[in-house]
């Protein structure tokens, strides 16, 4: 099951990243400054790549073998909370903080 959920969001990325290359140099340029964000919040092992590669689109985002990068929950959370570092706890889309097990970079 997870790995049919895993398949629908990537197929729902993809799309949503090629309909903001279709949008044109605005959206791409947003895009990218998204991810670029992502790169410098989540720690240096992610790299983010945008939606133009080589002058070519780039609707799956891969690593040099083909596989689809990851990040681990603290990662996830340094994203989410929009600050770098371990002993993240709170901030971004989630300025009070998050509930449940994990709840800190």
């Amino acid at each position: 099951m997870a790995a049919g959920i895993l398949a629908a969001e990537a197929y729902h990325a993809g799309v949503v990243r090629g309909l903001l290359y279709r949008r044109g140099g605005r959206a791409r340029a947003a895009a990218d400054a998204i991810a670029g964000f992502r790169d410098q919040v989540d720690g240096p092992s992610v790299t983010d790549q945008p939606l133009r590669v080589n002058g070519r689109p780039n609707f799956a985002p891969l690593d040099s073998a083909g596989i689809a990068f990851s990040r681990p929950p603290a990662q996830v959370l340094n994203v989410v909370y929009g600050a770098p570092g371990q002993g993240v706890s709170s901030g971004g889309f989630f300025p009070q903080g998050m509930s449940g097990r994990v709840q800190t970079t």
